[in-house]
């Protein structure tokens, strides 16, 4: 007992002289280790004068770039132009093109079944760079389809004959012959077999135009004739030596046209044969050779057909909602038409008509951004900086990261930030109005509070922003890269935008505009005070806006007074303000 208490003395003794020492003690499995107790407090230390010392240049950079802000706001902008001006001169020297679309966009590149569809098309080329003559593939097809309604989703339509009226299969032949009637087609396009141009023997019009199924009436001059009307007796005679072997054409009619006795659908298919004369290789998608049937072939073809069937386009309107008839009058059908040329084109057309509803949106918040802020300088100069993100973006995408491709995915970003450019610009702004309540000695003091607060507001909700889109990067899809990679950088400038440029615009407007009467103010609150009192808030915002557009009305008188003004405010160099909260007019405090 007397020898524990001793041992428990001397630990208390040890421990005393460890504390007075700065160190302590911990019993280990070897005996007693002094550790200096400044190490466990080192780094609590540490981390709080790493943060005082970040506060503090975050701080003195806040009040400095405020300083410069405040000083010369005229500047800042000048320069922000200047900068923009730059940039965008180096991004139309490099070139800012769409990218060619690809089947390749959208396509694993290190995917097993992409590496064996490569090799597989490689060693077609090959093959067909050795032996393939001029011609001899079957590269593309034209589809035509004919439908009885192809509203009737039921499959009916009138009996006894369907399409298989001697009328209807004279209208099935015309429609084919703007493709064959033509002369490039037969001597530049059609496809050679045994180096003659071969009937089209997968069209409907072929079966009931010959001798039988397999052989054409009029072989030698197939592509010359002008489609006479047939015998009814002829063609009724064909479909059922048809519909008797329907499991051979199928192919041509719908699948219940046998047992009901007579199509109500019908199809045919034509080709257009690859390697051109003086090619050695099959055509692929957006080449040259793709590109020379395009326009001397597909495109003519396709314009004949709309004027054949007077189908009319309207802005916001693809020409294929008109739906081109066909047949006897009184029981008309339907003829339509597919190829790939005319799919990537009507794509391409309806995006680019699709984003003309992005003017739309831009209107919107346009207005709604100087319903807002109650001022159309500040709503314009708002929407301003919200699209000049956007070749800004373009600069460091094509100039400084050196990326090339750019998709129609590319300009969708434009929904994007149009909501996070106004946010920013809301959350500014709302910060500015409400530091109204409290007092400032000067202008750059109540700048520096507003930006140290929005600023970090807006950074954070940027950031996390920035981060989602870049988690982009690993998709194995280039399309889906390079969105998240542009619509990260488009956040990122659009940020730095709404920190540099617009503080000088609200800095400019609430000295020199917000409490300038111009001579139209007072008739135009005369018509917007009955709204404002029956509307409340929203009428309110909407009266500001409305009594805002008197800068607008007096835009010779607002350009002097700004000119003249901003050249005494530059002279003057930093003025205090008075205080926030005082009436118009009210004393300036003296100069900080």
């Amino acid at each position: 007992m007397a020898a524990a208490e001793s041992t428990a003395s001397a630990r208390v003794a040890d421990e005393e002289a460890a504390a007075a020492s700065g160190t302590t003690t911990s019993t280990m499995k070897g005996g007693a280790e002094a550790v200096p107790a400044s190490s466990r407090r080192l780094p609590t230390a540490s981390f709080k004068s790493i943060r005082a010392f970040i506060r503090t240049k975050k701080t003195q950079w806040i009040d400095f770039f405020t300083g410069v802000i405040v000083d010369r706001p005229w500047t800042v902008l000048w320069w922000t132009f200047v900068a923009f001006a730059i940039c965008m001169g180096l991004v139309i020297a490099v070139g800012t093109k769409q990218t060619v679309p690809s089947e390749y966009e959208w396509e694993k590149p290190f995917d097993k079944f992409s590496m064996r569809r490569d090799m597989i098309r490689d060693a077609e080329d090959q093959v067909d760079a050795a032996f393939l003559p001029e011609r001899a593939d079957q590269t593309y097809e034209w589809y035509f389809f004919y439908d009885a309604d192809p509203r009737n989703h039921a499959n009916k339509c009138e009996g006894p004959l369907g399409l298989t009226n001697a009328l209807d299969i004279q209208a099935m032949c015309e429609a084919e012959r703007e493709i064959w009637r033509r002369d490039k087609y037969v001597d530049k396009f059609c496809f050679l077999e045994d180096g003659v141009c071969r009937t089209p023997s997968d069209s409907v019009v072929t079966l009931m135009y010959g001798e039988d199924p397999s052989t054409p009436l009029v072989e030698a001059n197939y592509f010359t004739q002008n489609c006479p009307l047939l015998d009814q007796a002829e063609i009724d005679a064909r479909w059922a030596m048809m519909r008797d072997d329907f499991a051979s054409y199928n192919f041509y009619f719908d699948e219940n046209a046998a047992r009901r006795g007579w199509p109500c659908k019908a199809r045919s298919l034509l080709y257009v044969g690859t390697p051109l004369a003086g090619k050695d290789e099959v055509s692929e998608w957006d080449d040259r050779q793709y590109n020379k049937i395009k326009k001397q072939l597909i495109n003519r073809a396709h314009s004949d057909l709309i004027a054949k069937y007077n189908m009319k386009a309207a802005p916001l309107r693809s020409v294929y909602l008109d739906r081109a008839r066909a047949g006897e009058a009184g029981r008309k059908f339907d003829v339509l038409w597919w190829n790939s040329f005319l799919e990537d084109e009507q794509f391409t057309d309806a995006v680019d008509s699709d984003f003309t509803f992005a003017i739309a949106s831009i209107l919107f918040v346009w207005i709604w951004l100087m319903v807002h802020t109650g001022s159309p300088v500040v709503g314009s100069a708002s929407m301003l900086q919200i699209l000049f993100s956007l070749p800004l973006s373009l600069f460091f995408y094509r100039v400084v990261l050196q990326l090339k491709y750019i998709s129609i995915m590319q300009n969708l970003v434009i929904f994007v930030i149009l909501g996070i450019g106004a946010d920013d610009i809301f959350v500014y702004f709302d910060t500015w109005n409400g530091s109204a309540s409290h007092e400032y000695t000067t202008v750059a003091h109540r700048m520096s509070h507003v930006y140290a607060h929005a600023a970090v507001a807006m950074g954070v909700t940027s950031a996390t922003t920035i981060l989602a889109f870049l988690s982009n990067l690993g998709s194995p899809f280039i399309g889906i890269v390079t969105f998240g990679v542009f619509s990260a950088l488009l956040v990122t400038v659009n940020y730095m935008a709404v920190v540099t440029f617009f503080p000088c615009v609200v800095l400019v407007y609430d000295k020199y505009l917000m409490h300038r009467q111009y001579w139209c103010a007072p008739h135009v609150a005369k018509v917007t005070a009955p709204v404002s009192a029956a509307l409340g808030k929203v009428g309110a915002s909407c009266a500001r806006a409305c009594s805002a557009c008197c800068v607008v009305c007096c835009a010779s008188c607002a350009a002097l007074y700004l000119k003249y003004e901003g050249a005494a405010m530059v002279s003057k160099g930093s003025k205090a303000a008075a205080p926030v909260g005082a009436p118009p007019g009210a004393d300036e405090a003296p100069a900080e």
